[in-house]
């Protein structure tokens, strides 16, 4: 019989064993590092005075990287030459390529840029800071950049000051001190000397550090800012374990420790930042992707459409209907006689308008306008549509009772392929020639919107309208297609639409012709109403307001869904706005259920658009609040809120499920 002794024995090998025959439970590697890299040496010192040197060293604890150093490290004052960035080891070393002013305070801000070689772990916040005179100057600014339009934070835009107090220091001179703000929008401008600033913020396109660019992102505040520091004391009593008296619970004080801390002063300040509209207007584009008709294309909006003079065909047989788009910067002329068809370049002058940042002028170019060979026309399309679609349906088939045969087929030549190609296109009758939003989930209230890719003219009007009633079609008096612009490009039937309901429009053929000879085939256009089920609607009781608010309903992705102006008390079946006098009641009706966000802007300029500012005319972007939380619509459920849109502030309005980082772009 094995004895106690030994049998324990057994047992601890036996465990020892089964210990071993376990994966993950031996040598693990310790746990995983997550502590950036330290400092154990600045050569020179940190806060060094009377600096002459060209560079200096910074020894860490560890081997490190730097990230993308010469956009993250920032030096101020900016050198008008870039330093030389790099990581040797476990030392970095930065080496001044510029010179360096005199009696003035330097700091190098290397953000987020530096992180040990093993782990990633970043050092974020570091800095470091010398002077070429006798002294450091120690005076900070701090605050936000966001994004005026949405609050957003604004990451990586340089934030600078200027102690030339004049307006056109912005524009002429680079700043004096600067730094770069961190994904959130943050920023801290340090070692500023006293004295008055002008605060600014710049997405310097141009890397000159001052804005001279129509399209940067800028901020600034008329504000004039004086930096100070503000010194605060805590006395922190400790108490020793005796008591004044035997009856007494009151101790005996042992020590009273003093604290100072420093305040740098303003630390949160708001920049609101904006994109300028781009006062310079010229031709970007000249094209001509159809046989039959050519389009101009320009930067911005114009005022004035351009005036077009042939050059290699005659004035008489330029005819043309012209098509600027919605905000009138593309501009499409539509050729109706075929004689310019045949043309494969048309030669033109184009007279307009052209500003740049100081003047206004009138330009004439000489443009030739070549037909773009290679696709196949997409005039046998509505709006949405392919050729390929058109043919899906019953397009235009090709001949084939004098189908060559293969030979012939591999001799034909590039002429004659073309010329089927432009005899297909120039076909009189066209199978689709209508596109429209009809659905089987159609909003009850939309109108039903036609559209054309080539402007098309009514040339009768026979077509019917017909609701299903249980199985039985009932015809319905038939409301106008009304023509929605002047160019023939949309017409729109507005119509009483019933809830749950199924509907036909049917389009008699050749009712509409394009001004190339084509007619639409019957059409029949399927409706299919929702139901009142499937609808929400959203009561807002806005309890302060000036009378020029614009309320926009927002979806998860901060997307425009509607918007109620409470200068246009008009109602439809969408909205509704009536002014009480101690609150304005607006109404959303008819919103799919789904959970939504609202925004608010001033429209001050009453255009009923969110305007930018402008730096020349000292205008701030117009204001925009944010409701601070999620509204939940539920179908068949009308939610009522209450919103005072000064009673949050600023900073802590946006929900947080809108909040786009730089991290979250």
């Amino acid at each position: 019989m094995m004895k106690p002794k030994h049998i324990i024995s057994v047992l601890l090998v036996v465990l020892a064993v089964a210990s071993c025959a376990i994966r993950g439970t031996g040598p693990q590697g310790g746990p995983k590092d997550e502590t950036p890299p330290a400092v154990v040496k600045y050569s020179p010192a940190d806060s060094s005075v009377n600096f002459v040197r060209k560079g200096i060293e910074i020894t860490f604890d560890e081997i490190v990287t730097l990230d993308n150093p010469y956009q993250k490290v920032i030096i101020s004052p900016p050198q008008k030459e870039p330093a030389e960035i790099k990581a040797l080891g476990r030392r970095i070393v930065v080496n001044f390529m510029d010179t360096l002013l005199d009696s003035t305070t330097y700091n190098i801000d290397f953000t987020d840029a530096i992180a040990d070689n093993n782990e990633g772990n970043k050092l974020k916040g570091f800095s470091y800071c010398f002077s070429t005179g006798d002294h450091l100057d120690s005076l900070q600014l701090s605050g936000i950049v966001i994004d005026a339009e949405n609050l957003n934070p604004v990451p990586n835009i340089y934030v600078g000051i200027h102690s030339d107090l004049d307006d056109t220091a912005f524009t002429r001179i680079p700043f004096r001190r600067i730094s770069l703000t961190d994904e959130r929008g943050h920023f801290t401008i340090r070692n500023i000397s006293s004295g008055k600033y002008h605060l600014f913020a710049l997405a310097d396109i141009a890397s000159n550090f001052y804005h001279d660019m129509p399209n940067e992102r800028i901020a600034f505040i008329d504000s004039v800012f004086i930096p100070e520091c503000v010194v605060t004391t805590r006395y922190d009593t400790l108490w020793t374990d005796s008591v004044i008296s035997p009856d007494s619970t009151l101790h005996l004080v042992d020590t009273i420790r003093t604290t100072t801390k420093r305040h740098f002063n303003p630390r949160n300040v708001n920049l609101m930042s904006f994109v300028s509209f781009d006062p310079r207007q010229y031709l970007v584009k000249s094209e001509r992707t159809e046989k039959y008709c050519f389009t101009l294309v320009f930067n911005s909006p114009l005022d004035t459409l351009p005036t077009i003079q042939p050059l290699n065909f005659s004035d008489s047989i330029f005819h043309n209907i012209v098509t600027p788009s919605v905000n009138r910067d593309t501009i499409s002329y539509w050729l109706t006689d075929s004689a310019l068809w045949a043309l494969d370049t048309l030669r033109i002058l184009c007279s307009y308008i052209k500003t740049d940042a100081d003047s206004t002028y009138g330009v004439t170019d000489t443009l030739s306008l070549a037909m773009r060979r290679g696709r196949k026309a997409s005039s046998s399309a509505g709006i949405g549509s392919s050729s390929s679609d058109a043919a899906k349906i019953g397009g235009n088939k090709p001949d084939t009772n004098n189908k060559p045969g293969k030979s012939s087929s591999k001799k034909m030549s590039k002429g004659n392929k073309r010329k089927n190609e432009d005899e297909k296109t120039a076909t009189t009758e066209n199978p689709h020639l209508i596109s429209s939003n009809a659905s089987t989930n159609f909003d009850i209230y939309l109108p039903i919107r036609l559209r054309f890719t080539i402007p098309a003219e009514i040339v009768h009007s026979s077509y019917k309208l017909e609701q299903k009633i249980d199985t039985v079609w009932k015809e319905l008096p038939a409301p106008p297609i009304v023509r929605q612009n002047a160019f023939g490009t949309q017409y729109t039937l507005f119509y009483n639409w019933q809830p749950a309901s199924v509907y036909r429009l049917t389009i008699d053929s050749a009712m509409f012709r394009n001004f190339i000879g084509q007619c639409n085939f019957k059409e029949t256009v399927n409706i299919t109403t929702k139901p009142l089920e499937q609808y929400s609607s959203l009561i807002l009781n806005l309890t302060k307001f000036i009378g020029n608010e614009v309320v926009q309903l927002l979806d998860k992705d901060d997307k425009v869904i509607r918007e109620i102006a409470l200068a246009d008390t008009t109602t439809d079946l969408v909205s509704s706005v009536s002014i009480k006098q101690s609150s304005a009641v607006l109404k959303f009706l008819y919103v799919t259920p789904s959970v939504y966000y609202l925004r608010l802007y001033n429209d001050i300029d009453g255009n009923r658009k969110w305007t930018t500012g402008s730096y020349p005319d000292h205008r701030q972007p117009e204001p925009v609040t944010y409701f601070p939380f999620d509204i939940e619509l539920r179908a068949f459920w009308d939610v009522e809120e209450d919103w005072d849109p000064t009673s949050t502030p600023l900073l802590q309005q946006k929900p947080k499920e809108l909040v786009k980082t730089e991290k979250e772009k």
